[in-house]
């Protein structure tokens, strides 16, 4: 039983693990567009075991943004353990 809740909340501070904001939106968790010209990152979520990296890159709205638009603007895949500052 204790086994099960210490994996339970390691799996949950994944879900919750946000990465920095640029130029941010004031809710770096929350998609919205980004104003023209700024750039600014999002939430990494857990998705059927996947992590998906949202980010917005020059006015382009977090779900539109070009490709490697993420890792470009967040500086690397694994933001909460690198110097992208993540924080969890």
């Amino acid at each position: 039983m204790l086994l099960f809740f210490v994996v339970t909340i390691a799996t949950s501070s994944a879900i919750r693990c946000y990465v920095c904001e640029t130029y941010g939106n004031g809710n770096p968790a929350t998609p919205q567009e980004c104003p023209a010209g700024q750039d600014n990152c999002a939430l990494i979520m857990l998705n059927n075991g996947n992590i998906i990296y949202r980010g917005c890159h020059s006015g382009f709205d977090q779900s539109h943004s070009p490709p490697g638009a993420f890792n470009a603007i967040c500086g690397g895949d694994d933001l909460c353990n690198s110097g992208g500052g993540g924080y969890c």
